[in-house]
């Protein structure tokens, strides 16, 4: 951290952080370890970090334990460095919780935003404290609607450098603000596929076109997002570049997040949207980084009945577009499907059957983007196949 932090900037913390109640700290040949039960994992602390990991256990205060590190020889400036590096490490790693209590006598503005998640007839409130908090959730804008009923409520608060996301009272991720709308749009999946119900969810982009959807389904990094941008380009209208929903009868409806573009397609992307370079770069939690862009020619009216699905795979060479049987086309939307408690029962594999029955099945092998988007272009310009 370049920036030395004082003492003050942490003052009074002590019912602020909580230790995991599922952790258990313990040596293991001279090494300090920390066990996390909900996370699956064990976490290995320095001499410093076990430390201050025993104080908090002791219900010391970050001021206290900066105090007892000076008083054991360490320079001052740099144990509230070291307190606060790692304060902050744990609550990323979710091994403390934040009271939020600690909050509750905040007296600063905020700013509720609802938003309506087209497609997952979801409803969203996020409340900020700050206007500044509001703008780094510009990838959700265009599901804001001031007349939607509040549903879940998500709360975010400032802290120390952290912001930190709370959904009904319970902590769910600490972040820094680079971090922020890729942290709320995991939520916000999360709960989609939580709430499903009936519905089947398949990790697919949709893209809608002659009143029909184009589902386009690929491992990550096969292209979904590019693609979707360029068919847009071409006259289709944007329905989600990540999941969509599969009603019981078999019509589907994207899920329009902001098409999340990483650095790797930076340069294709721009050729596409000129303006790409003016949304901000964020971070996901595993520290990839990417750029959401504003979605544009929004499908209308979902969900549609599926006339296409295409399962794309990277492979060099010019493209190709071949025809799948049915059943090898059950077993892929099957494998690249979600269905609540992890399973699809018979009545959502009966709406996958039902979706196929009526559309034309494809896999698309390509390494070019323009070959990509004439071949799916160009069964628009024939006659359906028998």
């Amino acid at each position: 951290m370049k920036s030395q932090q004082t003492p003050q900037n942490i003052s009074g913390r002590n019912r602020f952080f909580r230790l995991r109640e599922d952790t258990s700290f313990f040596l293991l040949d001279s090494q300090t370890v920390v066990f996390c039960e909900a996370h699956q994992k064990i976490y290995a602390l320095n001499p410093s970090a076990a430390f201050i990991w025993c104080r908090l256990e002791e219900h010391d205060d970050p001021d206290a334990i900066c105090g007892r590190l000076a008083a054991n020889g360490m320079d001052l400036d740099l144990a509230t460095r070291h307190v606060h590096e790692a304060i902050g490490h744990w609550l990323k790693l979710g091994l403390l919780n934040v009271d939020p209590a600690y909050f509750a006598d905040n007296d600063k503005t905020t700013t509720d935003q609802t938003l309506l998640i087209n497609g997952a007839n979801l409803s969203v409130t996020i409340c900020c404290e700050s206007e500044r908090i509001v703008a780094l959730l510009t990838p959700f804008a265009h599901f804001a609607d001031c007349n939607a009923a509040r549903g879940h409520v998500l709360v975010v608060k400032e802290s120390d450098g952290l912001v930190h996301v709370f959904h009904n009272d319970r902590r769910i991720a600490s972040c820094n603000s680079l971090e922020l709308a890729p942290v709320i749009k995991a939520h916000i999946t999360e709960r989609i596929l939580a709430e499903s119900g009936p519905h089947v969810v398949f990790h697919a982009a949709c893209l809608v076109r002659d009143q029909k959807s184009v589902l386009i389904s690929g491992r990550p990094g096969a292209g979904k997002t590019t693609l979707a941008l360029r068919l847009v380009a071409d006259g289709f209208a944007f329905g989600g570049d990540d999941i969509a929903m599969i009603g019981p009868d078999g019509r589907a409806a994207g899920v329009p997040f902001a098409p999340a573009i990483k650095p790797g397609a930076w340069d294709i992307a721009e050729t596409l949207r000129p303006d790409l370079k003016r949304y901000a770069v964020c971070r996901r939690p595993d520290g990839k980084r990417v750029r959401y862009l504003k979605p544009e020619n929004l499908a209308r009216n979902p969900p549609h009945a599926v006339g296409w699905i295409i399962f794309i795979r990277r492979k060099v060479g010019a493209a190709s577009l071949n025809l799948i049987d049915r059943v090898e086309a059950l077993r892929r939307l099957m494998d690249a499907s979600h269905a609540v408690e992890g399973k699809l029962d018979l009545a959502k594999c009966n709406a996958l059957k039902q979706m196929i029955e009526n559309a034309e099945l494809f896999e698309l092998t390509y390494a070019n983007l323009d070959q990509a988007s004439e071949a799916i272009g160009g069964l628009f310009h024939r006659s359906p196949l028998p």
